[in-house]
């Protein structure tokens, strides 16, 4: 899992990259990088046939709308603006 990761953020930092080349704005970019994502966690649980469960509980919900927030829109807005100020080789530090 760890490769994978590895490889997948390694593909995600050359996809920003063309990204930026493009003229994208950070604000694009992040929102594309983040369906993407879900796109291929969703077919992970479909071809491994994990359960999709859901608690409706303010606990779950409240973390669950936290770490969508700031685990990952804020986080991945405040990577790929770093990355265009130092490039994507020293931002991938912050990763890693």
């Amino acid at each position: 899992m760890a490769c994978i990761a590895i490889l997948a953020a390694s593909v995600g930092n050359a996809f920003a990259r063309r990204g930026e080349v493009a003229g994208a704005p950070v604000a694009a970019l992040t929102a594309w990088s983040l369906v993407y994502g879900t796109l291929v966690l969703a077919l992970y649980a479909l071809a491994t046939q994990r359960p999709w469960i859901f608690d409706p509980s303010a606990a779950y919900i409240g973390s669950l709308v936290y770490l969508a927030l700031f685990g990952s829109v804020v986080a991945f807005l405040f990577y790929y603006g770093l990355a265009r100020r130092r490039g994507y080789p020293a931002a991938a530090y912050v990763w890693h």
